[in-house]
């Protein structure tokens, strides 16, 4: 009954007190991610080996992105000095 009291205790001393649920703290960006796509996905259920997946796709496809960008560019710029007649041979 002792154990009872004391859990209750802090009660009689602020009646408006209640103790706030520990929140899990999430470890990284990776863990935030996923559960924000889980909630994007509730209908989906989305594990961590397959985010893992997902996640290293994506990456390739920003990659990928990022290197057309660049050869775009590097094409674009040399059209350009073509047509102004800037190119040395």
């Amino acid at each position: 009954m002792q154990k009872n009291n004391d859990n209750i205790l802090h009660l009689l001393a602020n009646p408006s007190y209640h103790k706030k649920k520990e929140n899990n703290i999430l470890d990284s960006i990776d863990d935030q991610l996923l559960l924000l796509i889980q909630r994007r996905f509730p209908h989906i259920r989305i594990n961590k080996e397959d985010y893992i997946k997902n996640i290293e796709k994506i990456e390739t496809l920003f990659y990928e992105t990022y290197a057309l960008t660049i050869i775009n560019e590097v094409i674009k710029n040399t059209i350009d000095l073509i047509v102004n007649e800037q190119v040395l041979l």
